[in-house]
């Protein structure tokens, strides 16, 4: 992200909200693990859905690896 100017050099990984997709190509599905920060916004699972051509049938999860530095070192979420 640092090289195609999507985040500042200076920033650390877990200084934004994250996440992965997977696929299950058995199932022919997609699941989508982000932060809960990412998973509230629909305009951001919008835009990754379009981002990494994802179906609208892909399922959203969260995992315990993909928590932003407001979560992970407790902060409310509406402090910004």
């Amino acid at each position: 992200m640092v090289r195609i100017g999507k985040a500042p050099a200076e920033s650390e990984y877990d200084e934004f909200p994250r996440g992965r997709t997977t696929h299950d190509a058995k199932n022919k599905h997609f699941n989508l693990f982000a932060d809960k920060c990412i998973l509230k916004r629909d305009d951001l699972i919008a835009a990754i859905r379009k981002e990494f051509h994802l179906p609208k049938q892909t399922s959203l999860g969260t995992d315990s690896h993909y928590r932003c530095h407001r979560c992970l070192y407790g902060q409310a979420l509406d402090e910004e």
